[in-house]
């Protein structure tokens, strides 16, 4: 009975058997059977417990029409829409009920994102398939993949997340790194272009958490400060503007004091104010915060503490209007 475990169960075992020998002699064979029965029907009901639990689902994520789980005993298992290969089973038919992806049982954590997935490996490999117009999978094309393909040759990824369609991922010696759609920044790597290979975003190795959002992206760094990039119309960057970035940008705790930047635009003659032209604020190049100029040519900006650069923009031209401005929050 040792392959049952038998050892933890001894004490209750040892329990039923004082009842067998304390029951009259008349009872007492109907009592040892009873109390056999009852102790092999536990046994029986805690073994069924832990078979189910060891086969139960431990990670789930979904994307907009698809889902994907990992089972405690790391096989990886997807259902839904599959147009695009995003269940990752080599076909594109859709599935009403889960199926096994594959036959490995290494899989410890998936990420989804609209139409495409991303999945990593015990032994640090990063695999994806679905969509991939934008380059989200990360393996060098813009071509659809109906089933796990890797993503570079790398063994060192130990976190991702997948917006609507990019990817960030963190690598175990704390780097930061992107691809997929980039339109609106929400790669971090300062520019628009859409990247299909993974690229490192900035240098640091300080990076220890990530998450995703439809066009923006937020990520942890190990001393506490937090940061965003991408799409920032509603203010989800956290940064009290809704100017996008493309880079990241430290997301001020607490009620961080902010400044003014203030001033006119007026044509060359001095006098004549330029109505509607664009007033950015830069920061090493990167834009923080912008707004327009009003019927008399004034404008505001609000900012934290810093050295801005201010540039405007009006029909026909673009120029640095001041330089080096200080703002005391």
């Amino acid at each position: 009975m040792s392959s049952f475990g038998f050892d933890k169960y001894r004490g209750i075992f040892a329990e039923y058997i004082g009842k067998v020998v304390r029951a009259p002699a008349s009872l007492r064979y109907k009592a040892a059977a009873y109390s056999l029965l009852a102790v092999v029907c536990l046994m029986t009901q805690q073994q069924a417990n832990a078979s189910s639990k060891k086969n139960g689902f431990s990670r789930i994520a979904n994307g907009l029409y698809h889902t994907v789980a990992i089972k405690s005993d790391g096989t990886l298992w997807a259902w839904g829409y599959n147009g695009y290969g995003q269940l990752g089973d080599g076909t594109t038919v859709d599935k009403l009920s889960p199926v096994q992806i594959g036959t490995n049982n290494k899989w410890i954590s998936i990420a989804a994102g609209y139409s495409h997935t991303t999945a990593l490996k015990s032994d640090g490999t990063l695999w994806a398939w679905g969509f991939n117009a934008d380059g989200q999978l990360g393996d060098g094309t813009i071509v659809n993949k109906s089933s796990p393909v890797q993503v570079s040759t790398n063994h060192k990824w130990f976190s991702i997340s997948a917006g609507c369609q990019h990817t960030i991922a963190l690598k175990s010696d704390g780097t930061l790194w992107a691809w997929g759609r980039n339109d609106l920044g929400q790669l971090g790597d300062g520019t628009t272009a859409n990247k299909s290979s993974p690229v490192q975003i900035g240098m640091d190795n300080k990076w220890v958490s990530i998450a995703a959002g439809r066009d923006h992206a937020i990520a942890l760094k190990s001393d506490g400060t937090l940061w965003a990039w991408g799409l920032n119309e509603y203010g989800q960057l956290g940064d009290g503007t809704t100017v996008g970035k493309s880079s990241p940008v430290q997301i001020p705790f607490g009620s961080t004091a902010q400044g003014i930047i203030s001033g006119k635009v007026t044509k060359s003659d001095g006098t004549t104010a330029i109505l509607g032209a664009t007033i950015e604020a830069l920061q090493s190049g990167s834009l923080i915060n912008q707004t327009a100029t009003d019927s008399s040519g004034n404008y505001s900006i609000t900012a934290a503490a810093g050295i801005y650069d201010i540039r405007v923009s009006s029909t026909g031209y673009q120029t640095l209007l001041k330089i080096g401005i200080s703002v005391k929050a």
